[in-house]
C-alpha cells in the first residue's frame, strides 16, 4: 500500500521542471517531502526516478537527492513569503541645488533709503548690470557689474554714483547671499570725486532666472562738501532676473 501510494504521488508531481529555471521564493504553493529520519524537506520538487529517488529544490537554493524509500509521505504548503518584493535599495544621493551656478548676464533693480553723515535720510536706486561666471563645483557666480545710483535728496542738485565693482554670490540653494565692492565716480552740483563702497545680502530665488534681492551697503565719497555728503550706510529691496 505504501508504495502503491508513492508511486500516486509522484505521477502526480511535475517532471518537466529544470532546477536553473526554478527559485522556490517565487513559487506560491512549495512542495514538502517527509521522511523516515523526521525531516521536512520544503521546496520544489525537479526530477524524479520512479522507484528510486527524487530531487527537491530546497528554499534557499541548495538542492538534495532522496532516495524513495526513505519518503514517508508528500504535501504541498503555502509559501509565506510569495507575492512580496523585496525592499527597494535606497541609494543616499546628494542633494542639487534648488538654483544651479550658471553663467550669464545679470540685471538687477533695487530702491531703498540712505542714512547720510550729515543725518538727512535720501532715497536712491541702483540700476545693476553685469556679467557672472558660475562655477557649479563651489556653487559660487563671481562677475563684474556696472552699478548706477541716482538719489534724490535734499541737494538742490542731481546726484548720482557710477560704479564698477566685484561681485560674488553663492547660488547654491534658494536663499543666496551675496556680497559686492566697487569703486567708482560720485557726482553732484558739478563736482565729480572718486568714491568706494561695499556691501552684500540676500537673494530669494523665485526662479532660476528671478529672484528678490535685499541688501545693505556703505558708501564712502571723497571730494568737497557736496561729494563729502554723499557719504551713507542705505538699505535696500529690490529684483534681479538673470539672462
Amino acid at each position: 500500500m505504501k508504495a502503491a501510494y508513492l508511486a500516486l504521488a509522484l505521477l502526480a508531481l511535475p517532471t518537466s521542471a529544470r532546477a536553473a529555471e526554478i527559485d522556490p521564493a517565487t513559487i506560491q504553493l512549495w512542495d514538502v517531502v517527509y521522511t523516515t529520519e523526521g525531516n521536512v524537506l520544503k521546496g520544489v520538487i525537479v526530477e524524479q526516478v520512479p522507484g528510486e529517488s527524487l530531487k527537491i529544490l530546497l528554499v534557499g537554493g541548495s538542492s538534495l537527492v532522496v532516495p524513495i524509500a526513505t519518503v514517508v509521505r508528500f504535501g504541498k504548503e503555502l509559501n509565506p513569503g510569495f507575492g512580496t518584493a523585496p525592499a527597494a535599495q535606497v541609494v543616499a544621493r546628494p542633494a542639487e541645488p534648488a538654483t544651479k551656478a550658471t553663467s550669464g548676464l545679470r540685471i538687477g533693480v533695487m530702491p531703498g533709503l540712505a542714512n547720510h553723515t550729515e543725518g538727512e535720510t535720501t532715497f536712491w536706486l541702483t540700476s545693476r548690470v553685469g556679467w557672472e561666471i558660475g562655477l557649479g563645483q563651489w556653487g559660487l557666480t563671481p562677475g563684474l557689474v556696472a552699478e548706477l545710483m541716482p538719489e534724490v535728496g535734499t541737494y538742490g542738485e542731481a546726484a548720482g554714483s557710477l560704479s564698477a565693482a566685484a561681485r560674488a554670490a553663492y547660488r547654491g540653494s534658494t536663499i543666496s547671499p551675496f556680497v559686492g565692492f566697487g569703486v567708482g565716480v560720485d557726482a553732484v552740483a558739478g563736482d565729480v570725486t572718486p568714491a568706494i563702497f561695499m556691501g552684500g545680502g540676500i537673494d530669494l530665488v523665485l526662479h532660476r532666472r528671478f529672484a528678490l534681492s535685499a541688501e545693505a551697503k556703505f558708501h564712502r565719497g571723497f571730494g568737497n562738501q557736496y561729494t563729502q555728503a554723499l557719504s551713507y550706510a542705505a538699505i535696500g529691496f529690490g529684483v534681479e532676473v538673470r539672462l
